[in-house]
């Protein structure tokens, strides 16, 4: 498998760039973002708030939607961490990461890393920081970026890009959040599947 997509070198993390993509988020605005990806090998940058089951091709992210929404509360709140069950969530696990914030959103721990996704990238994440992730800084100060995002503003968000490996042509991350009894955002699930350059589910 290459290589291409993964760090060689651990970077330090650039905390100034989080802060100023975790604006961005805030405020919709994307061009600062895409041109760093672009940059780096990393095209085809899309972002939905929001998005309908409609809007994704994955199977297994249209469970991960359907569920979420079936999860809110009678009063309309944001469904519980109780309700990331690994029972429930069968149909897409594999697919799947289960992120929780680790001091407020200082940095993101992986408390499930799907195995599938693991094998794509050729790394096991179970238990390890979103810091200490081998993929390019890009790709980790975005995803910080995005969760911080999410603490304050949570709803559904659909992101797809074309990564800078020949034999994937795009990966759709789905990122849910779920609420704590204090009605904080406690944990993520993110649905994460990669497709080939005819189109298809890449099955690892």
């Amino acid at each position: 498998m290459s290589q291409s997509l993964l760090s060689d070198i651990a970077v330090p993390t650039d905390w100034l760039r989080i802060e100023q993509w975790h604006q961005d988020l805030m405020a919709g605005r994307l061009e600062r973002i895409r041109a760093v990806f672009a940059a780096n090998g990393l095209g085809g940058f899309e972002f939905a708030h929001s998005p309908t089951p409609a809007m994704l091709q994955a199977p297994a992210n249209r469970f991960l939607l359907d569920y979420w929404l079936a999860q809110h509360g009678a009063d309309g709140s944001l469904p519980p961490v109780s309700a990331v069950d690994p029972i429930q969530l069968v149909p897409a696990l594999g697919r799947l990461l289960v992120v929780e914030p680790v001091d407020g959103g200082t940095d993101f721990r992986y408390r499930l890393f799907g195995s599938k996704i693991a094998a794509f990238i050729n790394a096991e994440m179970t238990g390890k920081l979103l810091t200490d992730h081998p993929v390019g800084p890009e790709m980790i100060c975005f995803g910080i970026a995005l969760y911080r995002a999410l603490m304050e503003r949570p709803a559904p968000v659909l992101t797809t890009f074309v990564p800078a490996i020949a034999e994937y042509a795009r990966w759709e991350r789905l990122a849910l959040p779920f609420i704590g009894k204090d009605g904080t955002v406690r944990r993520f699930v993110v649905g994460n599947v990669p497709f080939g350059e005819d189109g298809r589910e890449l099955q690892g």
